[in-house]
């Protein structure tokens, strides 16, 4: 993406960059919330804000992720995107 370890945590700790704390202790920045571009997907830092208040990340990140029957069976993070 062009930045630095310390504007990517900066980034995270304002709530503008998903960051998910793995079992070691170190913080995981998924891939899958930027743009070919480096930018993080339109929308998804409100869904995020939204969903941090009632889950930790670890849950937030993997319900992103996961099918919804609601969606078709497409994750959250899938329903948003164009089709390829």
């Amino acid at each position: 993406m062009g930045l630095s370890h310390q504007a990517v945590a900066k980034a995270a700790a304002a709530g503008n960059v998903v960051a998910c704390r793995l079992d070691d202790g170190q913080l995981s920045y998924p891939v899958w919330q930027f743009t070919d571009s480096g930018k993080t997907h339109p929308h998804l830092i409100a869904l995020w804000a939204t969903l941090r208040a009632a889950a930790d990340p670890r849950t937030c990140a993997v319900w992103l992720r996961s099918p919804q029957s609601e969606l078709d069976d497409r994750s959250a993070l899938d329903h948003n995107r164009p089709p390829s």
